[in-house]
């Protein structure tokens, strides 16, 4: 996979990830009063997260051909803990 391959695969999925947090925004609204404090922290969290994967990718993204790869391993795991964020939401 090229550089620019996979910074798509990851903007793709972090744009997929912000759909998902203002479902979860607007859900806030509709749920029980001791409900919205817990998802408000946790779409914070999320957001948090997906800043960071975000970040990543951006310094992945200006970096050269050569330094990329070493730069990936840090934009995988801004993305993994980004899902396990969601996961957790999820449950």
């Amino acid at each position: 996979m090229t550089k620019s391959d996979y910074v798509s695969k990851i903007e793709a999925k972090l744009e997929q990830w912000d759909a998902k947090i203002q479902e979860l925004d607007a859900r806030v609204a509709g749920a029980k009063a001791e409900k919205q404090s817990e998802l408000k922290d946790q779409i914070e969290d999320l957001k948090e997260r997906r800043q960071e994967a975000r970040s990543k990718l951006d310094e992945l993204k200006s970096s050269g051909e050569n330094a990329w790869d070493n730069l990936k391993s840090g934009v995988e795991g801004a993305v993994d803990e980004l899902k396990k964020g969601f996961g957790r939401v999820s449950s």
